[in-house]
């Protein structure tokens, strides 16, 4: 199992690295009303991504640990979307996807089951929670296709 979610995760993660990639300014800022740039969907990215990999550390090292929850909704105005370099979210999220990559291809199949305590959905594993986050990953390298 551990070897195929791995594979489905560097995948995603390349995919939507790629589908971000090599973009006008114009195309990075640009959304229809209501929706999202590509340049918010990057820092929402990087922003989601670093707090999963919060997770993945915290239940790696405790028995358990509290997973702390995050509203997307109100990360771009407290996490200045608008002023934020597009450029450095993306390269910030090549540089954590690559560090979670050799992680998990180091870790045993034991510690892909060790769990995390979710405030709604009670315990859930490692490979549950990196499960979570490559499907989270592909949605929004679809949304990035649709934008462009």
């Amino acid at each position: 199992m551990s070897k195929e979610l791995l594979a489905a995760y560097k995948k995603a993660g390349a995919e939507f690295i790629a589908s971000a990639q090599g973009l006008t300014r114009e195309q990075l800022t640009s959304a229809p009303l209501g929706e999202w740039s590509i340049a918010y969907v990057v820092h929402h990215l990087f922003d989601a991504e670093t707090y999963f990999a919060t997770r993945y550390f915290n239940i790696l090292m405790y028995e358990n640990p509290a997973i702390v929850l995050f509203d997307e909704e109100l990360l771009p105005a407290a996490l200045e979307y608008a002023d934020r370099d597009v450029d450095a979210s993306l390269s910030g999220l090549i540089g954590m996807h690559a560090v979670i990559e050799d992680l998990l291809s180091h870790i045993g199949e034991a510690k892909w089951q060790r769990t995390g305590m979710h405030p709604e959905n009670g315990p859930v594993s490692l490979a549950q929670m990196v499960a979570r986050q490559v499907a989270h990953i592909t949605e929004h390298t679809e949304q990035i296709k649709a934008l462009r």
